[in-house]
């Protein structure tokens, strides 16, 4: 950088150059590394995406398999933990197939169906079904 009154082409194109890097680092995908436009319209990558994806669907099927208990309440760390071993049979083959933020946004969507709601600890709640039959 340098301090000047007039603008050379020099300056322009640091300053594209700049804009380039920026932008490339801004749309790189950490667990990829490759670049995705998504991560910078939504804040989401689009493999996160489709995780959440995933885990909303599995979420449905354990609460449809286990409706009784599910009425009841399911303690998020233990939905959790049967969540990854779901992911580890489905053969995702990865030894962290998805972060407790895309879990969460799973069941953020879930709740804003209809489908659960959320008692009690804001970081850890009691995850009740509410209707099999929302709207998706």
């Amino acid at each position: 950088m340098r301090l000047s009154s007039e603008v050379e082409k020099k300056d322009v194109e640091e300053a594209v150059r700049l804009i380039k890097v920026a932008t490339q680092q801004a749309a790189t995908d950490p667990v990829t590394g490759h670049i995705d436009m998504d991560l910078i319209s939504t804040g989401i990558t689009s493999g996160s995406r489709n995780k959440i994806g995933q885990l909303v669907d599995h979420v449905r099927t354990i609460c449809k398999s286990n409706e009784e208990q599910a009425r009841r309440g399911l303690r998020y760390v233990s939905l959790f933990e049967e969540l990854k071993k779901k992911f580890d049979i489905a053969g995702v083959g990865m030894s962290d197939p998805f972060s407790e933020m895309e879990y969460k946004e799973a069941l953020k969507i879930l709740e804003e169906e209809g489908v659960i709601s959320l008692f009690g600890n804001k970081k850890a709640p009691i995850i009740r079904l509410v209707s099999l039959t929302a709207d998706r």
